[in-house]
């Protein structure tokens, strides 16, 4: 996985660099691009939108059957600047990221997953997420290969607008995979989800 993540974070950075337009599907095409390289998987096993076994109507963004031995489910999220220049809804943004941690928390399957965040963006919520006032701070700075628990006294101090884009409770540990600073004020994060008992 740390070949995939270095490559993945290079084309991210090269797509930056160059000022290519990028969304969430630009992210989410840089990784698989980067996983095809280096595994033996083929395009035809990495399944997109899969429906969440545990919750209904939901689907997981990449789900690949096996990977190294292990189911494996992947959410990405890119926050930007809204092109039309708008206010960002930084809370809300923030909880919409942390619905995503919940649904890969409660993603079930044998043997035990592997469940993957990629998180990528740029600067209006990096101001947000490390501003220590928020209560963000020490998630978005969790350093490579450190651990944390979010769970009730994490949540207990977030704004209503964050509380209701999460949209349930939570109790997860999270480990950093990937924290680095891209060009143009972007930043990349990637995380290991642990699923609701805990374990990642």
């Amino acid at each position: 996985m740390e070949d995939i993540l270095a490559d993945f974070a290079g084309v991210i950075r090269r797509r930056l660099e160059n000022r290519s337009y990028t969304t969430e599907d630009s992210v989410r095409y840089s990784f698989f691009v980067a996983l095809l390289a280096h595994s033996s998987l083929e395009p035809h096993e990495v399944v997109l939108e899969y429906p969440h076994p545990q919750i209904a109507g939901a689907k997981i963004d990449t789900f690949l059957p096996s990977f190294d031995g292990r189911p494996t489910a992947i959410e990405f999220k890119y926050d930007r600047e809204i092109p039309s220049g708008a206010a960002v809804p930084r809370p809300q943004n923030a909880g919409e990221l942390f619905s995503d941690i919940s649904r890969l928390a409660r993603f079930v399957a044998t043997p035990e997953p592997r469940r993957l965040l990629v998180y990528c963006t740029d600067s209006i919520m990096v101001k947000y997420l490390q501003n220590p006032a928020n209560g963000h701070a020490s998630f978005f700075n969790l350093g490579k290969n450190q651990r944390m628990t979010v769970d009730s006294s994490y949540l207990s101090s977030k704004p209503a607008t964050f509380l209701k884009a999460l949209g349930s409770q939570l109790s997860v540990e999270l480990e950093c995979r990937w924290s680095e600073a891209l060009p143009n004020e972007h930043h990349l994060r990637v995380y290991g989800v642990g699923n609701s008992r805990g374990a990642v």
